[in-house]
């Protein structure tokens, strides 16, 4: 049993080791694997736990791509991009108060965009509006759970090594 958690373990580790997802067909030539390992295991006894621990890696990577592309899966279109998107949802955990401004985690439970496959979950920076007189104004105290309607610009996004953007990394709200 330890042989199979340890292969499930090192085929996760396997997947975060390369530099990009699995295309086609690493997927084919993983679930052709784990297929000839199993059934390798149920021929042979005394090579079972071998076998296994093998199709275990083979499942372990596979289910770590699964994880990855699902998670990677929200996507901001390119056009959205500096541009003002009304969010509204809840804070989510601790906000934390910081020399830049107020860093927290926003649930989103609606978007000004009409975007179906916004990230649920985006990391906000509030900054001071230095934009609006001499004197910039502070961001307000923000408590965890606490309901908001926001205006986000959104400023960067997290870039795969092909170059595609797939969600928000960071955002400002703009008072």
């Amino acid at each position: 049993m330890r042989a199979i958690l340890l292969g499930f373990a090192l085929g996760v580790w396997w997947l975060q080791q390369q530099a990009r997802l699995p295309d086609r067909a690493v997927w084919m030539a993983c679930g052709a694997g784990f297929v000839i390992a199993v059934i390798s295991g149920v021929i042979r006894p005394r090579m079972r736990i071998g076998c296994f621990a093998a199709a275990a890696c083979m499942l372990g990577f596979s289910y770590a791509a699964m994880r990855a592309e699902v998670r990677l899966h929200e996507q901001l279109p390119v056009e959205y991009e500096q541009r003002d998107i009304e969010l509204s949802g809840l804070v989510r955990g601790l906000p934390e108060a910081r020399a830049d401004g107020t860093r927290f985690v926003f649930e989103v439970e609606a978007n000004g965009a009409g975007l179906r496959d916004f990230p649920r979950l985006v990391r906000l920076i509030w900054m001071p509006n230095e934009r609006a007189s001499a004197h910039p104004q502070l961001p307000p105290k923000l408590r965890a759970g606490e309901r908001w309607t926001l205006r986000a610009i959104v400023k960067t996004g997290v870039r795969r090594s092909d170059g595609v953007i797939r969600r928000p990394a960071i955002e400002e709200p703009v008072c």
